[in-house]
């Protein structure tokens, strides 16, 4: 059910949910949406909105670091 409406890097995400916990999709987006509406109740959304932001900077940033060591191991063979 919620494959089909989120965005590859949610799907990272959500894949990793599901096998750490074991949740259904249903679990997965009832989860989610009360943790989005606990921190919008408590002035948190820029925080968390925040924070996803610099973890995605972060996952760029070493996948690009990643394919570029990967392209210099190949020039050094």
């Amino acid at each position: 059910m919620v494959r089909g409406y989120v965005t590859a890097a949610a799907m990272e995400n959500y894949k990793e949910i599901v096998t750490k916990t074991g949740w259904t999709d249903s679990d997965v987006l009832s989860n989610s949406l009360r943790i989005t509406y606990a921190a919008y109740k408590n002035g948190q959304i820029r925080l968390l909105n925040q924070w996803l932001t610099e973890q995605d900077q972060k996952k760029r940033a070493l996948m690009l670091k990643q394919a570029e060591q990967a392209k210099n191991n190949e020039s050094d063979e």
